[in-house]
């Protein structure tokens, strides 16, 4: 029962129907005078990028529909990486208004960096006055923060950095070493700088995600593959490689974290996606952006050094399972968002 100082969250995803997404289960939905509820707004079936412009004005319908019984239920509304449904979201608060309108948070925020493009600069503009009724936007990097402060002219700490998360059974996950190299991915990926590092290692490697032919026959390319394939070779590789590019945005968390679960020792690039999950040197390897040279001697280190492989892989699992899980992130988000509202507003 729903006492009367009791706050009541939304947790809302757009996208093909499901009961609860995997993290669900691992977070506290009842925490201190908190009750949290979920829903997955479903249109036609598909995800966010897969709507057409052509259906916008029919799903923002029925968004606006829906948000009119939201905003009478809850107190926040929390929608995910500035989708249509959270982009929406705040385009009809910022034009409607009212009393005791819920709290909108963005989770996993991420916006395409601004460039000196007509486009770019037209989509920053609608999106600064889409987001002046935003309440967070929670980023998964500290330097990200400041880029979003910014680029919108947000004022302080509107933008909050809450590490990101992966899933608990990774930590349990049977590994194995088979020997090759790996690396996944595809967001700001920076694969030609790996390419030229592998090219004259003499080890196997296996690379998903880079759409350009092998440069020698030990390493083996995947456009694309399925999930659980993909979650496979990271189990049975013996390093995990995140090359990436120099950018004020974050991305590659998702595999860096999932790989540290495992126990693997990763090899990922000093960016602003990396320095706030790696500890060079004691949980996994940073290495200089555009840096081949750098790289290469890194994996061949890790190659060669099994003591260090462990010592790197065991330290990486136990930072994971104290810091980065789905009951970190809520937590967080009450500590950092929740409580701070509810103690000045109570």
């Amino acid at each position: 029962m729903v006492t009367p100082s009791q706050k009541k969250f939304l947790v809302v995803t757009l996208g093909q129907y499901h009961n609860k997404p995997w993290w669900w289960n691992h977070i506290n939905t009842k925490a201190e005078n908190c009750l949290v509820e979920y829903h997955r707004f479903c249109f036609k079936n598909k995800h966010s990028m897969e709507i057409s412009t052509s259906e916008f004005p029919l799903l923002f319908i029925r968004v606006l529909k829906s948000y009119i019984k939201w905003h009478r239920k809850y107190d926040y509304i929390f929608t995910f990486e500035c989708d249509l449904l959270g982009f929406f979201i705040s385009l009809i608060q910022t034009l409607i208004t009212t009393k005791n309108m819920p709290h909108h948070v963005i989770l996993q925020f991420i916006m395409r960096e601004k460039t000196n493009t007509i486009n770019s600069n037209l989509k920053y503009s609608i999106m600064k006055f889409c987001f002046k009724s935003l309440h967070k936007a929670v980023c998964s990097s500290k330097t990200e923060t400041d880029y979003y402060h910014d680029a919108f002219g947000w004022p302080a700490n509107k933008a909050k950095y809450i590490p990101f998360h992966t899933d608990p059974k990774a930590l349990e996950e049977r590994t194995k070493d088979d020997g090759f190299i790996f690396s996944g991915g595809k967001s700001f990926r920076d694969y030609e700088t790996l390419m030229q590092s592998l090219s004259s290692i003499n080890s196997d490697s296996i690379v998903v995600g880079y759409e350009k032919p092998a440069r020698h026959d030990r390493i083996t390319i995947f456009p694309r593959l399925p999930w659980n394939d993909f979650l496979d070779y990271m189990v049975r590789s013996r390093i995990v490689v995140v090359p990436l590019e120099e950018r004020k945005i974050s991305a590659g968390q998702t595999i860096i974290l999932y790989a540290m679960a495992l126990g693997k020792p990763v090899i990922a690039t000093n960016t602003t996606s990396t320095i706030d999950y790696i500890d060079s040197g004691k949980n996994g390897i940073l290495v200089p952006p555009n840096d081949p040279k750098e790289l290469r001697k890194q994996i061949l280190i890790l190659l060669q050094d099994s003591a260090l492989r462990c010592e790197i892989g065991n330290a990486a699992k136990s930072a994971v399972s104290k810091k980065y899980l789905p009951q970190h992130y809520a937590n967080n988000i009450f500590k950092k968002i929740i409580f701070p509202d509810i103690s000045r507003n109570p």
